[in-house]
């Protein structure tokens, strides 16, 4: 048997993180499906099936779709996630649609939060439907899940909650 035998392979997906810089400013839509670090300005709408952190020098104003977001810098917009923390040097200032909002002492949160209207539902699927899609292919599959009396998103299962 060799020394990278194919059972030895990973089968986890490889996604790496993207990055945007401080000194860095991007304008637009971004989507993606690993994590993204903030350090520099954002302007747009982003959606991310993974993780969003927004560094003490980071700035995103815009809308927002992710699984989890950490706050250090400012957001400014609206945000669709699971789970949201804003620490101590962290400002939001928008409307924020999450199951598990955390403020440490120190950060400032101005805006509305209140949780998903069914709480099975992932921060992705729902959240299409009422901004415009970052990605079109995924626009039309909400849209095919509206006809067809769903609430998903094709490409993200539902979580379980537990009660």
């Amino acid at each position: 048997m060799g020394l990278f035998s194919q059972s030895n392979q990973e089968t986890r997906p490889k996604f790496g993180a993207t990055i945007v810089a401080e000194g860095t400013e991007f304008v637009g839509e971004l989507s993606l499906q690993g994590k993204l670090h903030v350090d520099g300005v954002l302007k747009g709408s982003v959606q991310s099936e993974g993780d969003i952190t927004i560094g003490r020098s980071g700035r995103i104003e815009g809308d927002i779709v992710a699984r989890r977001i950490v706050i250090s810098g400012k957001l400014t917009g609206s945000v669709h996630c699971d789970c949201i923390e804003v620490v101590a040097s962290g400002v939001v200032m928008g409307d924020v649609v999450s199951r598990e909002l955390v403020v440490e002492k120190g950060a400032h949160f101005e805006g509305e939060n209140r949780l998903p209207e069914d709480a099975r539902e992932t921060a992705v699927g729902p959240f299409l439907k009422t901004v415009s899609p970052v990605e079109p292919a995924l626009g039309a599959a909400a849209e095919a899940a509206d006809k067809a009396g769903g609430k998903s998103n094709p490409r993200v299962q539902p979580a379980q909650v537990q009660r």
